[in-house]
C-alpha cells in the first residue's frame, strides 16, 4: 500500500510539473531528446565541460543558456521534497535518450526538468572553475612569454626599482658603477637597464600580455557573432 501511494503521488508530481511547462520548453525539451548529440541534447547536457579553453567555456554556457531559456517551474520541482528529487534525478542521468523517449509524455518531459533544474547548479559550478583555470592558464602562459625575453639574472635581483637611473657610464666602470657593481654586476644591471627600455617591469609585462590575450579572445567571439 505505501508503495503503491508513492507511486501515485510520484507519478501526480510528475504530471504537474509537465503541466506547467511553457509550450515552447515542451518543444525544446523533445528536440534535445531527438537529437541527443546536439548542441544542447540530451547526451550534450549530461556531458563533462571538457578541457580548459575558450570553447569549452562557450559550450558549457550555451547548456546554461538553453536551461534558463526553459524556464523550468522551480517551484513545483521542490514540492516533491529532497528525497524523493534526489531518486528521480540520478536513475534518468544514467539512461540513454532512446529509454527516456519510451517513457510516456508526462514523465518523460517531468524527469528531464527535474534532472535539469538539479543540473543547472553542477553546470554554474563548472563555467565557474572552467573560468578559473583558464585565467590561471592565461596567466602562466603570458609569464612564460615574457620570461623568453628577459634575462633570467634579473628575475634575481631584488630592489632594482632603486637602480633603474642606472643607465650611467656602465661602460667604463667608473662613478655610479663603482657603487652598484658590488650589488649587481654589470652583465644583470644591464639586463635591468634592458627590462625598462623594452617596456616596464616585469609584473607590467605580464599584465600587458594578459589585456592582449584577452583582447584576441574578445575578438574571436565577435567574430563568431
Amino acid at each position: 500500500m505505501v508503495r503503491s501511494v508513492r507511486r501515485g503521488f510520484e507519478s501526480a508530481l510528475l504530471e504537474r510539473i509537465a503541466a506547467g511547462l511553457h509550450v515552447d520548453a515542451i518543444t525544446k525539451l523533445e528536440a534535445s531528446l531527438a537529437e541527443p548529440d546536439g548542441a544542447t541534447g540530451f547526451n550534450t547536457m549530461k556531458a563533462d565541460p571538457g578541457r580548459v579553453g575558450l570553447e569549452s567555456i562557450l559550450a558549457v554556457a550555451e547548456r546554461l543558456s538553453f536551461i534558463r531559456s526553459l524556464r523550468l517551474p522551480a517551484d513545483l520541482v521542490g514540492v516533491g521534497g529532497a528525497p524523493l528529487l534526489e531518486q528521480l534525478y540520478r536513475p534518468i542521468g544514467q539512461e540513454t535518450a532512446r529509454e527516456v523517449r519510451r517513457h510516456p509524455e508526462p514523465r518523460r518531459l517531468g524527469l528531464y526538468a527535474i534532472y535539469l533544474v538539479r543540473h543547472e547548479r553542477e553546470i554554474v559550478d563548472a563555467v565557474v572553475d572552467l573560468l578559473i583555470e583558464t585565467v590561471h592558464k592565461m596567466a602562466t602562459t603570458a609569464e612564460r612569454r615574457v620570461v623568453k625575453t628577459i634575462a633570467k639574472d634579473f628575475q634575481k635581483v631584488h630592489g632594482k626599482e632603486r637602480h633603474s637611473g642606472a643607465d650611467c657610464r656602465c661602460d667604463t666602470g667608473r662613478g655610479v658603477c663603482d657603487v652598484i657593481f658590488p650589488v649587481a654586476d654589470q652583465v644583470v644591471l644591464a639586463a635591468v637597464v634592458h627590462e625598462y627600455k623594452a617596456g616596464g617591469s616585469y609584473q607590467s609585462r605580464v599584465h600587458a600580455v594578459l589585456r592582449s590575450s584577452y583582447g584576441s579572445i574578445q575578438r574571436k567571439q565577435a567574430a563568431g557573432e
